[in-house]
């Protein structure tokens, strides 16, 4: 600020006057933002003309100042619709705090301690922002948008959706919130644990890394199949097993073509060359042997459980909670 003022010519703040201008304009954002998630969540009760209690599907995510474990700041958002309809900031820092901490036990800091007003709002750990959050905006869903969260969309980390039930916010009504996955993170989950198979198999009589094999681009296709079977048969349950189980058979050398692509979507707009074009001008690739199958075939088998495919019929993902990616994105932007 003070090399800014210098170049312009211009009087220089002092910490005190720039500190009010702040807490002004943050008064003001605060309102702004207030307002628009009050209309955000009056639009989700209006979609269907109801202004009363609705039950809606929601997703929660939580994002850091800095990436890493070391923030003392964090924010948790609640997203329906695309569109933000709760927020919940937390900080570990305060400046009061730090000031008068050298001068703690002393008669100056009990007098100041008296009419300190602490803007630190969370004691525990980093990770447990996100929690205490989502079990926050639950109980208050209610009073503050009369909507009631009934399906709760997130990743893998369960701790969270635990915390939810055991607070139980809608216990007066018999409801208990449901959890559903993120396409996203489940997608990821095949690539993770077929990565594992291949470090696992690294020091065997049978490596299955390298030409021929399980390549890192063959995981990178069949995760990205994996993720396309889901969001291609939103709502059909036998679809989606049977596109999950078509991707083992895709990447599998068998002796003809058909065994080979016999599960795979048919049509001009397959993701399977076999039956997008025409099978006389289709050349195979040569991909994984037999025996690389049987050692995938219960990641797969797992991966399309009725258990976890339940859970992404809805086709969605958190991609409209990311708020780290745009943050990031307009930080990188900022020092190019």
């Amino acid at each position: 600020m003070k090399t800014f003022s210098f170049c312009m010519n211009l009087y220089c703040l002092s910490p005190n006057g720039f500190n009010k201008l702040n807490k002004t304009a943050m008064l003001v954002y605060k309102i702004a933002a207030e307002e628009s998630m009050q209309k955000a969540a009056f639009e989700t009760k209006s979609i269907n003309n109801s202004l009363e209690m609705k039950e809606v599907r929601i997703s929660i995510d939580g994002s850091w100042q800095k990436r890493g474990h070391n923030s003392l700041n964090g924010v948790v958002t609640a997203v329906c619709s695309d569109k933000c309809i709760d927020a919940e900031i937390f900080t570990k820092h305060c400046d009061g705090c730090k000031m008068w901490r050298s001068k703690k036990g002393t008669p100056e800091y009990q007098c100041w301690l008296v009419d300190h007003q602490c803007e630190s709002n969370h004691k525990g750990s980093l990770g447990s922002m996100e929690s205490v959050g989502a079990v926050a905006m639950f109980k208050r869903s209610l009073q503050k948008n009369k909507l009631i969260y009934k399906e709760y969309l997130g990743d893998g980390d369960t701790s969270l959706f635990n915390d939810v039930i055991e607070a139980d916010p809608y216990k007066e009504y018999g409801i208990m919130p449901v959890k559903l996955e993120c396409v996203g993170h489940v997608q990821k989950r095949l690539g993770t644990r077929l990565r594992n198979l291949v470090k696992a198999q690294k020091g065997t009589k049978k490596p299955i890394s390298g030409r021929g094999k399980l390549t890192e681009n063959c995981i990178n296709s069949m995760q990205n199949f994996y993720g396309l079977a889901i969001r291609s048969n939103v709502g059909n349950l036998y679809s989606m097993k049977k596109a999950v189980y078509a991707i083992l058979f895709h990447f599998t050398n068998f002796p003809d073509s058909y065994t080979r692509h016999q599960f795979c979507p048919r049509g001009k707009y397959s993701w399977c060359k076999y039956w997008a074009l025409n099978q006389k001008n289709y050349k195979p690739k040569s991909t994984k042997p037999l025996w690389i199958k049987d050692l995938i075939l219960p990641i797969i088998i797992n991966l399309q459980s009725d258990e976890l495919l339940s859970k992404c019929l809805h086709g969605n993902t958190q991609n409209a909670n990311e708020v780290q990616v745009i943050r990031e994105g307009k930080k990188k932007k900022k020092n190019s």
